[in-house]
Protein backbone atom coordinates (compact mmCIF):
# COMPACT_ATOMS: atom_id res chain seq x y z
CA UNK A 1 0.00 0.00 0.00
CA UNK A 2 2.89 2.46 0.53
CA UNK A 3 4.40 1.70 -2.71
CA UNK A 4 1.21 2.25 -4.47
CA UNK A 5 0.61 5.52 -2.43
CA UNK A 6 3.76 6.92 -3.30
CA UNK A 7 3.16 6.29 -7.08
CA UNK A 8 0.09 7.58 -7.17
CA UNK A 9 1.38 10.98 -5.12
CA UNK A 10 4.30 10.96 -7.88
CA UNK A 11 1.22 10.82 -10.10
CA UNK A 12 -0.43 13.81 -8.81
CA UNK A 13 2.47 15.72 -8.30
CA UNK A 14 3.13 15.35 -12.22
CA UNK A 15 -0.44 16.39 -13.22
CA UNK A 16 -0.28 19.51 -10.80
CA UNK A 17 2.98 20.33 -12.99
CA UNK A 18 1.67 20.33 -16.22
CA UNK A 19 -1.26 22.55 -15.16
CA UNK A 20 0.80 24.70 -13.73
CA UNK A 21 2.98 25.31 -17.24
CA UNK A 22 -0.36 25.68 -18.87
CA UNK A 23 -1.87 28.46 -16.39
CA UNK A 24 1.24 30.49 -16.01
CA UNK A 25 3.17 30.52 -19.44
CA UNK A 26 6.09 28.23 -18.50
CA UNK A 27 7.70 27.18 -21.66
CA UNK A 28 7.49 23.82 -22.21
CA UNK A 29 10.62 21.87 -23.25
CA UNK A 30 11.89 22.54 -26.69
CA UNK A 31 11.96 19.32 -29.32
CA UNK A 32 15.68 19.43 -30.41
CA UNK A 33 15.71 20.60 -34.09
CA UNK A 34 16.91 17.65 -36.56
CA UNK A 35 19.87 18.13 -38.52
CA UNK A 36 20.21 16.50 -42.25
CA UNK A 37 20.73 12.89 -42.60
CA UNK A 38 23.92 11.72 -41.08
CA UNK A 39 25.81 11.03 -43.83
CA UNK A 40 27.97 7.70 -44.13
CA UNK A 41 31.29 6.72 -45.84
CA UNK A 42 31.15 7.14 -49.61
CA UNK A 43 27.97 9.24 -49.39
CA UNK A 44 25.51 6.79 -48.34
CA UNK A 45 22.14 8.15 -46.42
CA UNK A 46 22.18 6.14 -42.77
CA UNK A 47 18.42 4.14 -43.34
CA UNK A 48 17.43 6.02 -39.93
CA UNK A 49 13.72 6.61 -39.92
CA UNK A 50 12.95 10.27 -39.30
CA UNK A 51 10.24 12.00 -38.40
CA UNK A 52 8.12 13.61 -40.56
CA UNK A 53 5.82 16.79 -40.84
CA UNK A 54 3.22 17.75 -43.01
CA UNK A 55 4.14 19.47 -45.81
CA UNK A 56 3.19 23.22 -46.25
CA UNK A 57 3.49 24.52 -49.72
CA UNK A 58 5.04 27.68 -49.84
CA UNK A 59 3.43 30.35 -51.36
CA UNK A 60 5.13 32.12 -54.53
CA UNK A 61 5.65 36.12 -53.80
CA UNK A 62 5.51 37.66 -57.25
CA UNK A 63 8.83 39.69 -57.67
CA UNK A 64 8.38 43.39 -58.29
CA UNK A 65 11.34 43.52 -60.97
CA UNK A 66 11.96 41.72 -63.90
CA UNK A 67 14.97 41.58 -66.55
CA UNK A 68 14.36 41.22 -69.90
CA UNK A 69 16.82 41.36 -72.59
CA UNK A 70 16.18 43.41 -76.06
CA UNK A 71 18.34 44.19 -78.91
CA UNK A 72 20.20 47.10 -79.79
CA UNK A 73 18.22 48.93 -82.95
CA UNK A 74 20.96 47.90 -84.94
CA UNK A 75 19.92 44.00 -84.14
CA UNK A 76 24.05 43.59 -83.04
CA UNK A 77 24.10 43.46 -78.89
CA UNK A 78 21.75 42.34 -76.41
CA UNK A 79 20.54 44.27 -73.71
CA UNK A 80 19.70 43.33 -70.04
CA UNK A 81 16.78 45.94 -68.38
CA UNK A 82 15.78 45.73 -65.22
CA UNK A 83 11.72 46.44 -65.11
CA UNK A 84 10.32 47.52 -62.26
CA UNK A 85 6.42 46.10 -62.74
CA UNK A 86 5.23 46.76 -58.90
CA UNK A 87 1.42 46.78 -58.88
CA UNK A 88 0.87 45.39 -62.39
CA UNK A 89 -1.01 42.90 -62.72
CA UNK A 90 -0.83 39.60 -64.20
CA UNK A 91 2.18 36.67 -64.59
CA UNK A 92 5.65 38.01 -64.35
CA UNK A 93 7.01 35.30 -66.41
CA UNK A 94 4.61 35.07 -69.38
CA UNK A 95 4.45 39.52 -69.14
CA UNK A 96 8.48 39.02 -69.58
CA UNK A 97 8.35 36.52 -72.48
CA UNK A 98 5.86 39.28 -74.08
CA UNK A 99 7.96 41.76 -73.78
CA UNK A 100 10.95 40.40 -75.34
CA UNK A 101 8.83 39.24 -78.54
CA UNK A 102 6.58 42.44 -78.72
CA UNK A 103 9.22 45.22 -77.43
CA UNK A 104 7.72 48.90 -79.28
CA UNK A 105 10.82 50.61 -79.71
CA UNK A 106 11.55 52.29 -76.71
CA UNK A 107 14.49 53.23 -74.99
CA UNK A 108 15.76 53.31 -78.43
CA UNK A 109 15.90 49.22 -78.23
CA UNK A 110 13.26 46.69 -80.16
CA UNK A 111 12.76 43.11 -79.95
CA UNK A 112 14.99 40.45 -81.64
CA UNK A 113 11.41 38.49 -83.45
CA UNK A 114 10.02 39.16 -86.25
CA UNK A 115 6.97 41.12 -85.81
CA UNK A 116 3.52 40.30 -85.02
CA UNK A 117 5.02 37.71 -82.89
CA UNK A 118 3.02 36.69 -80.00
CA UNK A 119 3.45 34.54 -76.53
CA UNK A 120 0.48 32.07 -76.65
CA UNK A 121 1.33 30.65 -73.17
CA UNK A 122 4.36 30.41 -70.31
CA UNK A 123 4.06 27.57 -68.44
CA UNK A 124 7.01 26.29 -65.47
CA UNK A 125 7.74 22.73 -64.44
CA UNK A 126 10.93 20.89 -63.38
CA UNK A 127 12.79 24.26 -63.98
CA UNK A 128 11.88 24.05 -67.61
CA UNK A 129 9.89 27.07 -69.03
CA UNK A 130 7.86 25.87 -72.02
CA UNK A 131 7.34 29.25 -74.10
CA UNK A 132 4.45 28.40 -76.84
CA UNK A 133 5.03 31.33 -79.71
CA UNK A 134 2.80 32.20 -82.49
CA UNK A 135 3.47 31.21 -86.17
CA UNK A 136 5.14 34.18 -87.42
CA UNK A 137 8.04 33.24 -84.78
CA UNK A 138 9.21 31.39 -87.72
CA UNK A 139 9.43 33.67 -90.79
CA UNK A 140 11.96 36.04 -91.96
CA UNK A 141 15.59 35.93 -89.56
CA UNK A 142 18.64 35.48 -90.66
CA UNK A 143 20.82 33.74 -88.43
CA UNK A 144 22.23 36.23 -86.78
CA UNK A 145 19.56 37.31 -86.05
CA UNK A 146 17.44 34.10 -84.56
CA UNK A 147 20.51 33.68 -82.66
CA UNK A 148 19.77 36.89 -80.51
CA UNK A 149 15.75 35.91 -80.67
CA UNK A 150 16.42 32.80 -79.15
CA UNK A 151 19.26 33.71 -76.59
CA UNK A 152 16.93 36.58 -75.75
CA UNK A 153 14.05 34.87 -74.48
CA UNK A 154 16.66 31.88 -72.88
CA UNK A 155 18.37 34.51 -71.05
CA UNK A 156 14.98 36.51 -69.87
CA UNK A 157 13.09 33.38 -68.73
CA UNK A 158 16.49 31.70 -66.93
CA UNK A 159 16.39 35.29 -65.08
CA UNK A 160 13.86 34.12 -62.55
CA UNK A 161 14.81 31.81 -59.84
CA UNK A 162 13.97 28.71 -60.33
CA UNK A 163 14.16 28.57 -64.19
CA UNK A 164 17.28 26.75 -65.47
CA UNK A 165 16.04 26.27 -69.19
CA UNK A 166 13.67 27.17 -71.86
CA UNK A 167 11.57 25.03 -73.98
CA UNK A 168 10.35 26.80 -77.52
CA UNK A 169 7.24 26.03 -79.07
CA UNK A 170 5.82 27.09 -82.17
CA UNK A 171 1.82 26.84 -82.01
CA UNK A 172 1.76 24.14 -79.23
CA UNK A 173 4.26 21.93 -81.12
CA UNK A 174 8.12 21.29 -80.54
CA UNK A 175 10.30 22.27 -83.68
CA UNK A 176 13.60 22.22 -84.63
CA UNK A 177 14.58 25.70 -85.41
CA UNK A 178 12.62 29.07 -85.75
CA UNK A 179 13.83 29.89 -88.93
CA UNK A 180 16.53 27.16 -89.93
CA UNK A 181 19.71 28.25 -88.28
CA UNK A 182 19.76 27.91 -84.42
CA UNK A 183 18.60 24.28 -83.18
CA UNK A 184 15.81 24.93 -80.63
CA UNK A 185 14.24 21.18 -80.41
CA UNK A 186 15.98 20.85 -76.84
CA UNK A 187 15.46 22.65 -73.68
CA UNK A 188 18.38 25.36 -73.74
CA UNK A 189 20.16 26.82 -71.19
CA UNK A 190 22.25 30.49 -71.55
CA UNK A 191 25.09 30.43 -73.87
CA UNK A 192 28.30 30.88 -71.89
CA UNK A 193 29.00 34.68 -73.25
CA UNK A 194 27.22 37.32 -74.20
CA UNK A 195 28.04 40.11 -76.62
CA UNK A 196 31.01 38.33 -77.48
CA UNK A 197 33.80 40.49 -79.07
CA UNK A 198 35.56 37.92 -81.15
CA UNK A 199 38.76 37.38 -78.94
CA UNK A 200 39.43 33.48 -78.70
CA UNK A 201 39.15 31.48 -75.71
CA UNK A 202 42.43 29.46 -75.13
CA UNK A 203 44.47 27.73 -72.46
CA UNK A 204 45.95 30.51 -71.30
CA UNK A 205 42.97 33.53 -71.32
CA UNK A 206 40.48 33.92 -68.92
CA UNK A 207 36.78 35.04 -70.13
CA UNK A 208 35.80 38.63 -67.98
CA UNK A 209 32.64 40.54 -69.24
CA UNK A 210 33.20 44.32 -69.77
CA UNK A 211 30.63 47.24 -69.62
CA UNK A 212 30.05 49.37 -72.20
CA UNK A 213 27.74 52.46 -73.31
CA UNK A 214 25.23 52.05 -75.27
CA UNK A 215 22.77 55.44 -76.27
CA UNK A 216 20.74 55.20 -73.16
CA UNK A 217 22.60 52.29 -71.48
CA UNK A 218 24.80 50.04 -70.37
CA UNK A 219 25.82 46.53 -72.31
CA UNK A 220 27.65 43.55 -71.52
CA UNK A 221 30.94 42.61 -73.57
CA UNK A 222 32.36 39.26 -73.08
CA UNK A 223 36.23 39.20 -73.82
CA UNK A 224 39.17 36.60 -73.46
CA UNK A 225 42.16 38.27 -71.95
CA UNK A 226 45.44 36.60 -71.05
CA UNK A 227 45.19 34.74 -67.36
CA UNK A 228 46.93 36.55 -64.88
CA UNK A 229 46.81 36.71 -60.89
CA UNK A 230 45.66 40.10 -60.90
CA UNK A 231 42.48 39.33 -62.43
CA UNK A 232 40.83 43.13 -60.98
CA UNK A 233 43.58 44.86 -62.04
CA UNK A 234 43.68 42.78 -65.75
CA UNK A 235 39.80 43.69 -66.42
CA UNK A 236 39.70 46.97 -65.22
CA UNK A 237 42.72 47.43 -67.72
CA UNK A 238 40.59 46.18 -70.22
CA UNK A 239 37.80 48.35 -69.59
CA UNK A 240 40.03 51.47 -69.87
CA UNK A 241 41.47 50.19 -73.58
CA UNK A 242 37.40 50.38 -74.12
CA UNK A 243 35.50 48.88 -77.26
CA UNK A 244 38.33 48.13 -79.52
CA UNK A 245 36.20 49.16 -82.17
CA UNK A 246 32.98 47.52 -81.51
CA UNK A 247 30.65 49.25 -83.47
CA UNK A 248 27.76 51.22 -81.29
CA UNK A 249 29.77 51.09 -78.67
CA UNK A 250 31.84 54.11 -76.81
CA UNK A 251 34.26 53.84 -73.73
CA UNK A 252 33.27 54.84 -70.49
CA UNK A 253 36.43 56.26 -68.67
CA UNK A 254 37.98 59.30 -70.45
CA UNK A 255 41.19 58.23 -73.19
CA UNK A 256 44.13 59.05 -70.80
CA UNK A 257 43.23 57.97 -67.51
CA UNK A 258 45.27 55.11 -66.13
CA UNK A 259 45.12 52.91 -63.22
CA UNK A 260 47.39 53.62 -60.42
CA UNK A 261 46.24 49.97 -58.30
CA UNK A 262 44.09 47.54 -57.15
CA UNK A 263 43.22 46.20 -53.58
CA UNK A 264 40.43 42.90 -52.44
CA UNK A 265 40.24 43.32 -48.82
CA UNK A 266 36.86 41.69 -47.05
CA UNK A 267 34.90 41.35 -50.65
CA UNK A 268 35.45 45.28 -51.21
CA UNK A 269 37.65 45.78 -54.45
CA UNK A 270 39.85 49.03 -54.18
CA UNK A 271 40.47 50.32 -57.64
CA UNK A 272 42.48 53.59 -58.03
CA UNK A 273 42.44 55.99 -60.87
CA UNK A 274 44.78 58.36 -62.03
CA UNK A 275 43.10 62.29 -62.21
CA UNK A 276 42.27 61.79 -65.53
CA UNK A 277 39.10 60.40 -64.56
CA UNK A 278 37.96 63.36 -63.14
CA UNK A 279 39.67 66.13 -65.24
CA UNK A 280 38.72 64.73 -69.15
CA UNK A 281 35.15 63.18 -68.05
CA UNK A 282 33.11 64.29 -70.59
CA UNK A 283 30.43 65.94 -67.97
CA UNK A 284 26.87 65.63 -67.01
CA UNK A 285 25.19 63.51 -64.36
CA UNK A 286 23.92 60.56 -67.24
CA UNK A 287 27.76 60.42 -67.97
CA UNK A 288 29.31 60.10 -64.99
CA UNK A 289 26.41 57.14 -63.64
CA UNK A 290 27.36 55.53 -67.00
CA UNK A 291 31.20 55.64 -65.93
CA UNK A 292 30.97 54.49 -61.99
CA UNK A 293 27.88 51.96 -63.12
CA UNK A 294 30.73 50.44 -65.56
CA UNK A 295 33.67 49.93 -63.40
CA UNK A 296 31.16 48.45 -60.38
CA UNK A 297 29.55 45.92 -62.79
CA UNK A 298 32.44 44.88 -64.36
CA UNK A 299 34.36 44.86 -61.25
CA UNK A 300 31.56 42.76 -59.30
CA UNK A 301 31.29 40.19 -62.30
CA UNK A 302 33.97 38.44 -60.00
CA UNK A 303 32.03 36.05 -57.48
CA UNK A 304 34.99 37.40 -54.71
CA UNK A 305 34.31 40.71 -55.31
CA UNK A 306 30.70 42.10 -53.21
CA UNK A 307 31.32 46.21 -53.42
CA UNK A 308 33.49 48.63 -55.52
CA UNK A 309 35.34 51.63 -53.89
CA UNK A 310 36.69 54.07 -56.47
CA UNK A 311 39.09 56.09 -55.64
CA UNK A 312 40.89 59.06 -57.51
CA UNK A 313 44.62 59.71 -57.01
CA UNK A 314 44.81 57.43 -54.04
CA UNK A 315 42.13 59.18 -52.64
CA UNK A 316 37.88 58.38 -52.08
CA UNK A 317 35.25 60.95 -51.56
CA UNK A 318 36.17 62.61 -54.73
CA UNK A 319 33.75 63.20 -57.59
CA UNK A 320 34.40 62.69 -60.96
CA UNK A 321 31.91 65.17 -62.39
CA UNK A 322 30.06 66.58 -59.56
CA UNK A 323 27.05 64.83 -59.24
CA UNK A 324 28.16 61.20 -57.59
CA UNK A 325 30.42 61.45 -53.85
CA UNK A 326 32.38 58.39 -54.29
CA UNK A 327 32.79 58.61 -50.27
CA UNK A 328 32.11 54.77 -49.73
CA UNK A 329 32.42 51.17 -51.79
CA UNK A 330 29.19 50.76 -54.09
CA UNK A 331 27.50 47.13 -54.70
CA UNK A 332 25.65 46.54 -58.00
CA UNK A 333 22.29 47.50 -58.13
CA UNK A 334 19.70 46.92 -60.75
CA UNK A 335 20.89 46.90 -64.25
CA UNK A 336 19.71 49.79 -66.72
CA UNK A 337 16.36 50.18 -64.42
CA UNK A 338 13.50 51.50 -66.39
CA UNK A 339 9.70 51.64 -64.29
CA UNK A 340 7.48 49.81 -66.42
CA UNK A 341 4.37 52.00 -66.07
CA UNK A 342 6.11 55.28 -66.95
CA UNK A 343 6.96 53.48 -70.35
Amino acid sequence: MTRINRTMGAIVVAIAMVSLTGCFGIPKPKAPEQGPPLQQPGGSTPDVPQATQPSVPAVPQAPSKIRIYLVTPDVRYLVPITLNIEGVSGNPQELAAKLVTSWAGKLDLKSPFPADTTVRSVSVKDGIATVDLSKTATTGMGSGVEALAVESLVRTMTSFQGINKVRILVEGKSVETLAGHVDVSRPLSPPPTINHDGSQPADNTMKVVLWFAGSNYLIPVTRFIPKTVSAIKAVVSELIKGPQGLQGLSPTIPAGTKLLGTNLKDGIAYVDFSKELKTKHWGGSFGESITVNSIVYTVTEFPTVSKVQILIAGKKGETIAGHIVLDSARARGDINPFDYKGL
